[in-house]
């Protein structure tokens, strides 16, 4: 019987998100704040609820997500070798005020690319080093007009053990 009992009271996380961002929006108490969370919550009904409120989110992607580059579907990750390959002049050097006061220096690339399902957004390929030997990190947003800084410092409000983060900056909406 516990067994039963528990299973039917099982969420997902991705479900339990789209919830708190209802609860949050019902309130009211946050209304500059903009939404940072995981891939691991990225979903079409947790965008689409953020969007239709008036927010903007940014969530970072898995690097096998399809984007469609130059006419056709392909990883994200491939379409970051390839610039940071023959052109990395296209990665511009950014310092950005993360949270704590704290500046930092990137390496991003961004463009407005459309993705399946979620349509055109903005994609953020983003390195820490100078000679962008590091990872990058994929950062996606439905913000098309911002600028990459402004999507780096929104996910860097993120707390790194948490998924999900409300975020309102410091003076309001940037």
């Amino acid at each position: 019987m516990h067994y039963h009992k528990n299973r039917l009271a099982y969420r997902k996380r991705t479900e339990m998100v789209v919830d708190l961002v209802r609860q949050i929006e019902a309130e009211g108490q946050f209304p500059q704040a903009d939404y940072a969370f995981d891939n691991g919550v990225l979903t079409l009904e947790l965008t689409q609820m953020i969007e239709a409120s008036g927010k903007h989110w940014v969530s970072e992607i898995e690097c096998s997500r399809l984007v469609l580059w130059n006419g056709q579907w392909r990883r994200v990750d491939a379409v970051a070798t390839e610039l940071r390959q023959q052109h990395p002049e296209s990665f511009r050097s950014l310092q950005v005020h993360c949270r704590n006061g704290e500046v930092k220096s990137f390496w991003a690339f961004t463009k407005t690319l459309r993705l399946k399902r979620y349509g055109r957004k903005r994609l953020v390929v983003v390195h820490q080093q100078s000679d962008l030997s590091d990872a990058p990190r994929f950062l996606l947003s439905d913000a098309l007009p911002w600028e990459s800084a402004r999507v780096i410092q929104t996910w860097s409000y993120r707390w790194a053990c948490e998924i999900f983060h409300a975020f309102c900056a410091p003076s309001g909406r940037l």
